[in-house]
């Protein structure tokens, strides 16, 4: 049986051949343990064999990639909307299954094709459209995330099967009451165990190392200039901080000028985007992760700090409370209460050793093979359902 998938990966075309982050190939292939072919719906552009270089090739026999038009954000995509769904014609014939991961335009434009075929659809909810829409001052994306929300709450009524990466907070956003809809949660994260470290005590050198992930760089909401006024504040306060940046995107000559206009570009660096290998050496060199971000799923990236001992420094939305310690995490946009628990950190070793140990301990429910085990479940049940 052949599942065809909807998601808001990024595919490169290049001399024919496709490729995609190693990340997104492995993520791809959790699919394929259960179905025997996978078509992937994308957002698909030509690029350099200098670009793609970095990335892997997917030429499993198995996969396969359907293009849609490349657009990055809801003001790219809206003048080619009537494109996007043309791209979506024919996408799932000769599948017997869907899956969604949303929110997703992409997804979200395959699945009113899927509907029409009458095939069997689950998803898996990544994301929290309700937090992104209160959580921006944007009025139309405010108005983009209310229609998504609604879009997703369609969605879930009409799924066979419904998965969550929270173990409780997406699920009360989101549900369907018919006891034939079969429920799941796990994250998209993989952890095998060479990634896990252990806990950790605070190291004393002459800066206190902070990290922060997230790619793209292309808006606000993940906290990158609240965490650069952050360390205006507590360099003020006489304290030598020093902030790594991973991820590449649009955004980030603005805020390598926000730290020019506030006098800490000294103390803020953007290393661009990461492998495996590279964020996990930016953790291990860290000593803390602040991510002061608005809106979420379960950020995988701060559940793979957690996995290398860090200190984790966030906000209370979404599923970010199944992770943290409540002492932890802050409102977003609380730049003034980021920099007092960056100092707090700095000063208090007994803190950085529990905050460390809890962190820890908590990353364990994310090891691959447990995780694997639920969503192969859930993928077995979809399969079952789509061959009856």
């Amino acid at each position: 049986m052949k599942l065809v998938l909807g998601c808001d990966n990024y595919i490169y075309r290049c001399d024919g051949a496709f490729y995609a982050k190693a990340s997104d190939k492995a993520f791809y292939d959790r699919y394929l343990r259960v179905f025997d072919a996978l078509r992937i719906v994308a957002r698909t552009r030509t690029a350099s064999a200098e670009e793609v270089a970095r990335y892997v090739r997917l030429d499993d026999a198995r996969t396969e990639v359907w293009p849609v038009y490349f657009f990055r954000g809801p003001k790219q995509y809206l003048p080619k909307a009537l494109r996007v769904r043309h791209d979506m014609r024919g996408a799932a014939d000769g599948c017997g299954a869907c899956i969604v991961r949303l929110p997703s335009i992409t997804g979200s434009n395959l699945l009113a094709e899927v509907r029409r075929k009458g095939i069997p659809y689950a998803v898996e909810i990544v994301d929290d459209a309700h937090d992104e829409m209160t959580g921006t001052r944007n009025p139309l994306y405010k108005a983009i995330w209310l229609l998504i929300h609604h879009d997703l709450l369609r969605a879930c009524r009409h799924a066979a099967g419904i998965a969550c990466v929270t173990e409780s907070y997406l699920q009360q956003r989101y549900g369907n009451p018919d006891p034939a809809c079969f429920k799941s949660h796990y994250s998209s994260i993989a952890l095998d165990q060479a990634f896990y470290a252990a806990p950790r005590e605070r190291r004393h050198g002459a800066e206190f190392a902070i990290c922060h992930v997230a790619h793209p760089i292309a808006g606000r909401r993940k906290g990158q200039e609240e965490l650069i006024r952050a360390a205006r504040i507590v360099a003020d306060r006489g304290y030598a901080v020093r902030l790594r940046f991973a991820g590449e995107g649009p955004m980030v000559p603005v805020f390598e000028e926000l730290a020019r206009e506030l006098g800490v570009s000294d103390r803020v660096e953007f290393v661009g985007f990461l492998d495996r290998r590279g964020l996990r050496r930016l953790l291990d060199e860290s000593d803390a992760m602040v991510f002061p971000t608005h809106a979420e799923g379960l950020p995988r990236v701060v559940i793979e700090a957690m996995a290398t001992g860090l200190p984790v420094i966030s906000t209370r939305v979404s599923g970010i409370p199944e992770l943290l310690e409540p002492d932890m995490m802050l409102t977003p946009g609380d730049t003034q209460g980021f920099a007092r628990r960056i100092v707090a950190l700095i000063d208090d070793d007994e803190l950085y050793r529990r905050a460390s140990a809890h962190n820890f301990r908590n990353s364990l429910k994310y090891e691959s093979t447990l995780l694997q085990a639920r969503r192969d479940e859930f993928y077995r049940r979809l399969r079952s359902r789509a061959e009856k």
